[in-house]
């Protein structure tokens, strides 16, 4: 079962939603790391950080200043790449990776380092423009029809996509792959 998740509240409007996540902004977390910090999030917010998950979680400053045991004051004036930058390298000093496109799985990359390179590959393809046609394939693979109008994918979208290139990384995905004809060479990536 995965690991319980802590949201981030990103605005609602699809564009401003669309910065954020352009600058690799987390949707969620792993609510362990946030609960550590859970006398901070009752000092910046009069709230359990039980509720305030209820409530639909912290936007990323906020989330920062908990995390980083700091009143809400110290960050709320930070721009956009600085608080996306801090709060990833926060999250990675804790040991969690910031995917975008996050599967339901990630707890198993302890164990299956395999997995994690096919999960951070395909983040990397959908949130930096590493690929030639456009800076995110996952809207284009679920447009029926005219491509030239490609959907926002949800974010179920997204952790369902991730899960999927996840798994090709496991023993059973990497079985499965073998048996359509491809093979792993010295290390390499599967080739046909």
């Amino acid at each position: 079962m995965p690991d319980r998740q802590f949201p981030v509240m990103l605005p609602y409007h699809v564009k401003a939603r669309k910065v954020w996540l352009d600058e690799g902004c987390p949707t969620e977390v792993p609510y362990h790391i946030v609960e550590l910090h859970e006398e901070q999030a009752q000092k910046n917010h009069k709230q359990t950080v039980e509720r305030l998950a209820e409530r639909g979680g912290l936007d990323p400053a906020e989330l920062l200043a908990v995390i980083s045991d700091c009143p809400w004051q110290q960050v709320r004036e930070m721009t956009l790449p600085t608080v996306v930058s801090l709060l990833k390298l926060r999250l990675q000093a804790e040991g969690i990776c910031a995917l975008r496109n996050r599967g339901y799985s990630t707890h198993r990359f302890k164990d299956n380092p395999e997995e994690q390179r096919f999960a951070e590959a395909w983040d990397a393809v959908n949130s930096s423009g590493q690929q030639p046609v456009a800076a995110d394939f996952l809207p284009y693979l679920l447009t029926p029809g005219d491509q030239r109008f490609p959907v926002e994918p949800s974010e179920r979208d997204r952790r369902v996509a991730a899960t999927v290139i996840q798994w090709l990384g496991s023993p059973v995905g990497q079985g499965w792959l073998r048996d359509l004809g491809y093979e792993k060479k010295d290390g390499e990536r599967c080739t046909e």
